[in-house]
């Protein structure tokens, strides 16, 4: 890419509030536990004709997880995490999880991974949160499937192997993660991992942005822009520049800008190239910021102003921008 790095390796947490699985239910389970465990998911949900009562669910989830039942010993955690039906407790939450995630509850291992690397209620430690992640990944699950590929491939916590995180990431991937669809795509875009193939990286790309990755709406749009593993298309960059930047992202919002004033792809609009340059300069970008500042020094979509132009050609310098900077300089001198 030339336009701007593709931000493709983000790290996907999210406690998820779901049974264990087959498996985890069948660990430490008894009639009497899964009667408290259902029992607390109807309180907790309000499910067959039950109201909502989060209290009474913790009070079921606690019963049955003293007598060892993994769901509901994950249930029990997620509520102290959350405060839910009970005071926050992050240390209570990591007991449980804990609890849950030995005898082999992979949404409670995936949790407590997620702890572990963020140091949410326990000291960070990466190590023991690749552990973690490797454990649910085995066991399938897709989001600890794609943080451990980013762990291996970030080297974090675990020796750095790219072809590693990239068997990962495949797994994750055909099980529909978007993360690590936009992951795997951007692998075989740069060569990393696994042989240069742009046709794989647009596959994967496309993937993820048609679930509405913005990252990968991003970086599609690069793709149809440039060329890349795709024919060179225009209009369908600013398709995809236009999904991503409607979701707030900056680097897309900085190439729709680009697009409209240059009228590639899109009728040339100087005024709408300003708006989307101000929503990018206004979260930090500081080639949004720069070119900003150049509008209003010319008067271009917007009206004339020094002002306005220095500010945003500051905020651009500050980031290190030499070209602010020098425009900066050429402005005082003349």
């Amino acid at each position: 890419m030339t336009t701007r790095n593709i931000s493709a390796f983000a790290l996907l947490f999210a406690v998820l509030f779901i049974a264990c699985g087959a498996r985890a239910e069948q660990l430490g389970a008894n009639p009497e536990a899964e009667a408290l465990y259902e029992r607390g998911n109807d309180y907790f949900q309000g499910d067959n004709g039950t109201p909502i009562n989060k209290e009474e669910a913790f009070n079921c989830w606690k019963k049955a997880a003293e007598m060892g039942h993994a769901p509901s010993q994950h249930r029990l955690a997620y509520c102290y995490h959350f405060g839910e039906g009970i005071a926050q407790d992050l240390e209570k939450a990591i007991e449980w999880w804990r609890k849950s995630a030995e005898q082999g509850c992979v949404k409670a291992q995936f949790s407590l991974a997620a702890r572990y690397y963020e140091g949410a209620g326990v000291e960070k430690n990466l190590e023991e949160a690749v552990k973690w992640f490797r454990k649910a990944a085995e066991q399938g699950h897709a989001g600890a499937q794609c943080n451990l590929g980013f762990c291996l491939f970030n080297g974090k916590g675990v020796t750095q192997d790219k072809a590693e995180a990239v068997k990962w990431y495949r797994k994750a991937a055909e099980q529909g993660n978007a993360q690590a669809q936009n992951n795997l795509g951007a692998c075989y875009f740069a060569g990393e991992g696994v042989s240069r193939d742009f046709s794989e990286a647009v596959k994967w790309c496309r993937k993820a942005a048609e679930q509405g990755c913005v990252e990968a709406q991003y970086s599609l749009g690069l793709y149809y822009q440039e060329g890349s593993g795709v024919s060179q298309d225009n209009a369908e960059a600013v398709k995809w520049f236009r999904k991503a930047a409607e979701q707030g992202y900056p680097e897309a919002q900085y190439c729709l800008a680009l697009c409209y004033l240059s009228g590639k792809g899109v009728a040339q609009d100087d005024a709408e190239a300003v708006r989307l340059f101000r929503k990018a300069a206004e979260q930090g970008d500081l080639e949004a910021q720069h070119n900003l500042g150049v509008l209003y020094y010319n008067g271009v979509g917007v009206e004339k102003d020094y002002t306005e132009a220095l500010k945003w050609l500051r905020n651009a310098a500050a980031q290190g921008s030499e070209k602010s900077a020098l425009f900066i300089k050429e402005f005082y001198e003349n």
